[in-house]
């Protein structure tokens, strides 16, 4: 219960849970559980926003480590309290946490005076009980305080590095972390040597390969210290880099790059004129086409001459071009600047690039196209779906006209947001995945759901015949596999497919309103009071659907399927486990659903930081289209159209939830790109949007938001906003939305309110 309320985001819980952690660990020492979650919950707070709270996590780690070192033979040694700082150091490497225990470091070295007697401390501890622990320290404070003494560290490297299995590659690479980075400190008569004892176990290939990396470094910095600048003594080369086995092998692989590239090799420019033959038929049919009675007209033959050598100089240089090639000195004589063209055109043969090697998209002929292309007249998916359209689940969202994710997630968002209004309420929602739905339908069942649910029977043999009676191969390259029959599947790219697959999945759970569909992917949510959570509702929906699915022939993938459990109450609340077929759905706290991150507590930070991310990575776009020579218009253009549609994607349904935080941090990618466009010349944020014509993120989302509810009104499939009820008289207030009652302020700020508060303005 502390380790979570570590990230409440209130700051004084926050530091009072660090506080308490750390009295609890100090009371508990000897407590390996507490020790592990002291590391997990409380060292990842120094990347907390607030300073007080790192202030915190620093003076815990000080309390529990540094101020409980003591010098190796001391009485109280080995007392609980005195051994947690070597405890807390061992769980410390098996839970991996090091990048944060070295951000305290970072903060604790500039803090605090005693720091070099806590090096001294742990250099007493090498050789001893605990020799791995201490090396583990000091290599991470080495990082950030000076160590000016390291002979201690060469001289247990020299008795130690032909004997690994003695002492161990994890504290042999400690040791190589300490020399690292206190190298211009190692003593000058102890260098060479120690230069030796490096190169000795990398010449010989006596070294395990956890160490070469870091043995390689230190070569690289000792070099750097003994020779300085001096050019011939230098080793020039990059750091290691480590990498997998190749093909069956079993050794790893050290990959050593040179520092500079190697010189280009040496070449000289050839010129030459291609006599092509469509040039040479061109230049003859020009120059028998002309006439040259002009000439005539000079009164002497030197102009004549210049005239005609001036017309035939200017077309000679039109059909027959100068152009260069380079000729290297490795080229064999018959190379010839045809043959290197030819060279060129193979190397491209097999990119992707090349049109020759796409492959036929669709074999469908062209007459059934007329029936099953978009925008065809008479189409099979329009007849289909009008005849269906009634028969619909209503809690389908794909693939329909008038549909959209954003409908989507409004839906399932207000059904579970209006279901925790009442008091000790929690929720359960599970995402389905279906192991390659599209290729695993049955004919068979795809055309008796279409026939059940009213499509016409005049249309029924004209999908059976798009649906049977296909083949399919494999071509790599300039290879084909042989045909073979397609017994499953629906061809995806047609306009028939999805509708055939809204067929099929229209009976899953089609009388239950806890459930929202998008073609395959199906959510199922319950809402129910503590006391009646382990009735379990949620699991018997489960075990209706996968009967569903065996009837339908679809197979649920258990390993992809999603648990959230959200609770909003203080108190916590044990959650039943939902199996599916006999196998647990994983219980997360974040998920992706329909491209919107969501998380168990229903706030919007995670999705939030996730669409800054990917906008920041779209970056790239604008700096090359400016080094491009794109005008500053075009930039914005190509902001409009790639990079602000990731920061816009279903607004409405997130909008109206964030937080001033979340607003400012959305502002902040808009603001950024205004830098990127303008360079040097940007000057305040609010000039440059009113420049560009370009709204603010916060306004334009209120527009999208407000668009989103008018068009909810004229949506006749759909009802989403509240109606008022009909009446044969006519009011001032007819137009206006009923008010939704809410009771919590989450609901307030969520999409149904939100938009019935702005249509009513």
């Amino acid at each position: 219960v502390l380790a979570e309320h570590c990230r409440d985001p209130a700051l004084l819980i926050r530091k009072q849970m660090v506080v308490s952690l750390t009295t609890l660990l100090e009371h508990y020492p000897e407590h390996d559980g507490i020790t592990t979650t002291w590391i997990k919950a409380v060292l990842p707070l120094i990347l907390d926003p607030e300073v007080k709270v790192q202030e915190r996590v620093i003076e815990g780690v000080d309390q529990l480590l540094f101020q409980r070192l003591l010098p190796a033979g001391h009485a109280q040694e080995h007392t609980p309290g005195n051994l947690l700082p070597w405890n807390i150091l061992t769980t410390l490497t098996k839970c991996s946490y090091h990048k944060f225990f070295n951000k305290v470091l970072l903060h604790w070295s500039k803090m605090d005076n005693s720091r070099f007697q806590v090096v001294n401390i742990v250099k007493c501890h090498i050789g001893q009980e605990h020799n791995e622990e201490a090396w583990t320290l000091l290599a991470m404070l080495s990082g950030y305080i000076t160590i000016k003494n390291v002979a201690f560290a060469v001289d247990y490297f020299e008795q130690h590095c032909q004997n690994t299995a003695e002492v161990g590659s994890y504290t042999l690479l400690q040791v190589l972390k300490v020399l690292s980075n206190s190298m211009k400190h190692v003593p000058a008569d102890r260098a060479e040597d120690l230069h030796q004892q490096l190169l000795l176990p990398l010449s010989s290939f006596s070294v395990g390969a956890e160490l070469i990396s870091s043995m390689m470094d230190a070569v690289t910095l000792l070099t750097y210290t003994l020779h300085g600048d001096d050019i011939e003594n230098m080793h020039y080369y990059r750091s290691p880099v480590y990498l997998p086995p190749i093909g069956l092998s079993r050794h790893k692989c050290v990959l050593v790059r040179p520092a500079t590239p190697a010189s280009p090799p040496h070449h000289h420019t050839v010129q030459y004129r291609p006599y092509k033959e469509s040039s040479m038929r061109e230049f003859g049919s020009w120059i028998t086409a002309v006439d040259w009675s002009f000439l005539e007209t000079y009164p002497s033959i030197e102009q004549q001459e210049n005239a005609l050598h001036a017309i035939l100089q200017h077309q000679y240089e039109a059909y027959f071009p100068l152009k260069t090639w380079r000729k290297r000195e490795s080229d064999q004589p018959w190379m010839t600047p045809e043959i290197k063209r030819l060279i060129v055109k193979k190397r491209n043969a097999y990119n992707k690039g090349n049109p020759e090697r796409y492959r036929e998209l669709n074999s469908t002929p062209r007459v059934s196209h007329t029936h099953f292309r978009e925008g065809g007249g008479g189409r099979v998916a329009d007849v289909a779906l009008t005849d269906k359209r009634p028969h619909i689940d209503g809690h389908q969202f794909g693939n329909l006209k008038g549909r959209s994710t954003t409908q989507y997630m409004v839906f399932l968002l207000d059904a579970i947001l209006k279901g925790l209004e009442q008091r000790n309420t929690v929720a359960q929602m599970c995402l389905i995945d279906f192991k390659k739905a599209f290729d695993n339908v049955d004919h068979s069942v795809a055309v008796t759901q279409l026939y059940n649910f009213g499509c016409r029977t005049s249309f029924l043999p004209f999908i059976s015949s798009f649906l049977t009676g296909r083949q399919q191969r494999t071509k790599y390259k300039d290879k084909t596999s042989t045909w073979l029959p397609t017994t499953c599947g629906v061809p995806q790219g047609t306009c028939i497919g999805p509708v055939i697959f809204l067929a099929l999945i229209n009976s899953l759970l089609q009388h239950s309103s806890h459930k929202v569909k998008f073609v395959d992917d199906v959510t199922v949510f319950s809402v129910n009071t503590t006391a009646d959570l382990q009735a379990n509702r949620l699991q018997q929906l489960i075990t209706t659907i996968n009967e569903q699915c065996q009837q339908l022939k679809l197979i649920p993938n258990p390993n992809k399927c999603q648990l959230i459990n959200i609770n909003l109450l203080r108190q916590g609340v044990a959650f039943p486990d939902v199996h599916l077929d006999a196998n647990p759905i994983p219980c997360v706290d974040i998920a992706k659903v329909v491209r919107l991150v969501m998380n168990s507590n229903l706030t919007w930070q995670d999705h939030v930081d996730h669409i800054v991310k990917k906008a920041s990575k779209l970056f790239f776009m604008l700096f090359k289209a400016r080094s491009f020579g794109a005008t500053q218009q075009q930039l914005v253009q190509l902001y409009c159209q790639r990079i602000r549609p990731v920061l816009e994607y279903a607004c409405p349904v997130w909008h109206p939830g964030l937080t001033s935080a979340q607003r400012t941090t959305l502002e902040r990618v808009q603001k950024r790109v205004c830098r990127i466009i303008l360079g040097g010349s940007y000057n305040r944020y609010i000039a440059t949007l009113t420049t560009f014509g370009l709204p603010s993120l916060e306004d334009r989302r209120g527009q999208l938001t407000l668009s989103f509810g008018e068009k909810m009104k004229e949506n006749d499939h759909l009802q989403l906003l509240p109606q008022r009820a009909p009446s044969r008289y006519q009011t001032r207030h007819s137009a206006r939305l009923p008010p939704v009652r809410c009771r919590t302020e989450r609901y307030r700020n969520s999409t149904i309110p939100y938009v019935t508060r702005l249509a009513n303005k």
